[in-house]
């Protein structure tokens, strides 16, 4: 799938229009991503998907630096646990589908909930970094239209836990909106064909080629969620007011992104990625 991703981004570079030239049903960002990618690879004479591995590191480094940063943590040691746990969950993790939508979307969700977290006890937290969190946030949610649950139900949460303090003008909440304005925006001006031609499709034979419930269900990483849910529920981790709020936001990721995966009725291996991740992070 990456491969295809930047062979799309090339032959957009030199001309080629999506959904015109290239027929494809998944939503334009992710193809949109590659380019300055694949042009800033040319400029370094590098392949582009080495340039993307350095890329995905990158941000997955500034992923466990921020969330760490917002975690809360006091002890200098157990927060460079947290950011060395992150790094391994965000990169090596899904190292075999490496460069997925669902890795990109884990890496850029986790800055986000903790940011979420962190508003949950009023604490002060600086623009510059609330949108520089949201910025990464709105990319990551706008890969797919299944994501877009999660910071609809983390912003139910921060209103149910604080509702005296809650605000909705705030700037990560101004990035998430103005960035799905630009976004859709720019799908009617430069790929309106997406609408026109894909959508259609889509809907005529997308769900053509689902997993049976028994191929789903039936998979290694479904028991793991089920062990992790077990004990969430026992010991009642994460639940309530008085629960740690980072873990509470993070088992609403979860819950956002079992909802696509469950929803898209695939189960491959990379939709469970984010799942498995937020989940362990939480644990």
């Amino acid at each position: 799938d990456v491969v295809w991703q930047f062979w799309v981004a090339r032959q957009i570079s030199n001309g080629s229009v999506l959904y015109r030239d290239i027929w494809e049903i998944n939503p334009p960002l992710w193809f949109w991503s590659a380019v300055p990618i694949h042009h800033f690879a040319a400029w370094l004479h590098i392949p582009p998907l080495r340039l993307l591995v350095a890329v995905v590191v990158g941000a997955g480094a500034l992923s466990a630096l921020l969330t760490g940063h917002l975690a809360g943590i006091s002890s200098p040691f157990a927060r460079l646990a947290m950011m060395l746990l992150i790094l391994w969950l965000v990169v090596l993790m899904p190292i075999y589908d490496f460069g997925q939508r669902e890795q990109l979307a884990l890496i850029c969700t986790l800055p986000y909930a903790a940011l979420i977290a962190r508003r949950s006890t009023g604490t002060v937290v600086s623009t510059g970094l609330a949108v520089v969190i949201a910025s990464m946030a709105a990319y990551g949610f706008a890969l797919k239209h299944y994501f877009v649950l999660i910071p609809i139900m983390l912003e139910i949460w921060l209103i149910v836990r604080n509702r005296s303090q809650w605000r909705a003008m705030r700037p990560e909440v101004l990035v998430l909106v103005i960035g799905a304005l630009i976004y859709g925006l720019a799908i009617i001006v430069f790929a309106p064909a997406f609408f026109t031609e894909s959508v259609p499709m889509v809907r005529a034979a997308y769900h053509g080629y689902e997993s049976s419930w028994e191929m789903m269900l039936l998979k290694p990483w479904l028991v793991m969620w089920a062990f992790m849910t077990a004990f969430f529920l026992t010991f009642r981790a994460g639940l309530g007011k008085r629960a740690n709020p980072l873990v509470s936001t993070l088992l609403i990721a979860v819950v956002g992104f079992a909802f696509a995966y469950f929803l898209q009725r695939k189960g491959w291996l990379y939709h469970s990625v984010p799942v498995t991740g937020a989940f362990a992070l939480a644990l």
